[in-house]
């Protein structure tokens, strides 16, 4: 089992999210991830709703290297901060969590 590292997050309310990762041991070393899936979602305190699935590309599976992005039509929708997670699938079909943390709302004045 995994423990998650914590990454908490700002996002900005009316405009696209966008982050880059890369994946690591504990040795600095890249990640392979080929045949891993991941997906990440962004909820409210005590996982009362959903906020928003995150969209997920890899950039270059074979050093562990990925982006997760909001659209800002999906930010737009977004009311209150909250919290997200990572949830990443190994090969054999086994999950788990390698990524949570709080994503505050950065609340935009322009639309």
């Amino acid at each position: 089992m995994i423990q998650p590292a914590t990454y908490n997050i700002t996002v900005p309310q009316n405009a696209t999210y966008s982050q880059s990762f890369q994946l690591k041991d504990g040795t600095g070393a890249a990640l392979n991830m080929t045949g891993y899936t991941v997906s990440a979602q962004l909820w409210t305190a005590g996982k009362a709703s959903k906020i928003a699935d995150f969209a997920f590309a890899w950039t270059a599976q074979t050093t562990g290297q990925f982006t997760l992005s909001l659209s800002a039509a999906v930010t737009a929708e977004i009311g209150a901060s909250g919290y997200w997670d990572m949830l990443v699938t190994n090969p054999d079909g086994s999950k788990d969590y390698w990524l949570r943390g709080s994503a505050t709302l950065n609340m935009g004045y322009t639309a």
